[in-house]
């Protein structure tokens, strides 16, 4: 009498682990800190004119990666989450329970504690509207990212579409993507800044909450995620090159912001980041 063989259980298959995407958040996390961090110390210089200021802020500018690299990993991870799927009810629903609640209880914290410490009154009408200015406009402590990234929930399922019609042309997808963005900013940092919009609707107006302002770091995040080996393959064979490219490039966002920028364009410090960067315009507390 044969006995059968038991048949082997196999584990269910788990994507794996990126440890490139913990090390890119370490990196992304320390670039906020020193930003913010040398923030402080320029808002306290007497003079925003001298040397000093300009070599501490000219610093800073190298580290300004930080808001483009979070969006470009935020692509990454829905997308290695995300392409195979096709519940995007559940999608929704688990992204918005985990951002707009903290989104809307953080901004009730902060005016509340500004609230308090400023004037020391209350009037509910005026802390009606303010709330409802901060929650629209994403303005107050840096909580423009939430409202980014709660567009970019609404917009995702359209990015899996766009990859799943180009399938096996990725490449000339990121390319074309890569295009528009260069002349989107071209167009808005060059033509824009001579149009008067006053008028407008806040959300065109203001370009750093736009989420179509920042297509090409989602794309780029999604093109990464869906061929993270030939990406990983192209890093490791080239890397010492794209390492001293990227240490002179750094060193030429100085050039590039306090020369070009400011001294032969006369731009202003805000409108040398344009379209990453609120448009001055729009800074009101209260919604019209």
């Amino acid at each position: 009498m044969k006995i059968a063989r038991a048949t082997p259980i196999t584990k269910p298959q788990h994507k794996p682990h990126l440890y490139e995407i913990d090390l890119m958040r370490l990196l992304f996390i320390c670039g906020v800190l020193l930003n913010h961090t040398i923030n402080e110390f320029t808002g306290s210089m007497a003079s925003t004119t001298a040397l000093p200021y300009y070599t501490v802020e000219s610093i800073r500018l190298i580290f300004h990666f930080t808001r483009m690299g979070f969006l470009f990993m935020s692509g990454l991870v829905l997308m290695l989450n995300y392409y195979h799927r096709n519940d995007w009810g559940t999608f929704m629903k688990k992204r918005y329970n985990g951002s707009i609640w903290p989104y809307l209880i953080w901004n009730f914290i902060f005016l509340s504690i500004t609230t308090l410490v400023g004037s020391g009154s209350f009037n509910l009408h005026d802390f009606s509207m303010q709330y409802l200015s901060y929650v629209i406009h994403g303005n107050q402590s840096y909580m423009y990212f939430m409202l980014i990234i709660m567009q970019l929930y609404l917009l995702f399922p359209a990015i899996v579409w766009l990859f799943r019609k180009f399938e096996g042309h990725h490449t000339r997808l990121l390319i074309m993507s890569f295009v528009l963005q260069l002349a989107m900013m071209f167009f808005i940092k060059f033509y824009m800044r001579n149009v008067d919009t006053s008028n407008w609707l806040y959300w065109f107006k203001s370009y750093s909450i736009n989420v179509f302002v920042y297509q090409f770091y989602f794309i780029a995040g999604g093109y990464t995620s869906l061929h993270h080996e030939e990406v990983y393959a192209f890093v490791k064979r080239h890397i010492r090159t794209i390492a001293t490219v990227t240490a002179m490039l750094s060193l030429g966002t100085i050039v590039y912001f306090r020369i070009w920028n400011e001294k032969i364009l006369g731009l202003s410090e805000g409108l040398s980041d344009t379209p990453h960067h609120t448009n001055p315009t729009c800074s009101s507390m209260i919604p019209a």
